[in-house]
């Protein structure tokens, strides 16, 4: 499996989309209005989780897609670096285990 952080999105790309202190996805230009409401539908739903990760299937054009949503509350500004860093490492143990 390749990982790579990029700007552009390809339509075959896997996205992995992270909450960081909030619970919905008010806009983004990666993605179209079903799946924001897919993953404001899903974070809704798990919204008592301070964290999760998990993978949510749909179909796209007659195609089906999946998109990685992870999401952590209760980041402190003090520890701020290292909680997303240990984070950022569960997200990526959590894929290589997944693909």
């Amino acid at each position: 499996m390749k990982i790579s952080f990029q700007k552009k999105y390809v339509d075959n790309d896997h996205l992995v989309i992270v909450l960081i202190n909030c619970s919905k996805i008010k806009d983004s230009k990666h993605l179209n209005n079903e799946q924001k409401s897919i993953i404001n539908d899903f974070s809704k739903i798990n919204n008592k989780s301070t964290e999760f990760i998990d993978i949510l299937h749909h179909r796209s054009r007659g195609s089906l897609k999946s998109i990685t949503v992870a999401k952590i509350e209760n980041v402190e500004k003090e520890f701020k670096d290292s909680q997303l860093e240990a984070f950022g490492g569960r997200i990526l143990s959590f894929l290589e285990k997944k693909k």
